[in-house]
């Protein structure tokens, strides 16, 4: 009598969300969405004629991007065993994300502003006038 094979998946979806991922179909950005915001952020990220460079989003994905991949990794892990889901993973990925750019802006200061600029602003953070750029940072989850 033959028998019927039965499988059982024991990775419980981690080789479809590792698809996914190479996919790009699901994913977490953290920036600056705001246009107006997004332009005076690139003009800071890039420097300008006049504006030296202080590349605050790269510096914090490349200081940080170890720990964001062994948050994800161990994540991805916990999913396996059918603890949490992706959307929760990158949603909490994307906070940490938020609020490592907003600490670089907060800590950045070098070049420092001009002795003009700091006596306009009345502060010698380089990256924070008003606070709104910073206030901006957020993330967003796609898929």
């Amino acid at each position: 009598m033959a028998g019927s094979i039965q499988t059982i998946d024991k990775d419980k979806g981690a080789k479809r969300l590792l698809a996914e991922f190479e996919k790009g179909d699901v994913g977490v950005e953290a920036g600056l969405f705001d246009p107006g915001l997004a332009q005076i952020g690139a003009y800071n990220e890039y420097g300008t004629k006049h504006i030296p460079e202080r590349p605050f989003i790269r510096t914090t994905s490349d200081t940080k991007r170890s720990e964001w991949d062994a948050f994800m990794t161990d994540k991805m892990n916990k999913m396996t065993e059918g603890k949490g889901t992706i959307r929760q993973a990158l949603t909490a990925l994307g906070a940490d994300m938020e609020t490592d750019i907003k600490e670089t802006i907060t800590k950045w200061r070098t070049p420092p502003n001009a002795p003009s600029t700091i006596k306009i602003k009345g502060t010698d953070n380089p990256l924070i006038d008003t606070g709104k750029m910073r206030d901006a940072v957020s993330f967003k989850v796609v898929d």
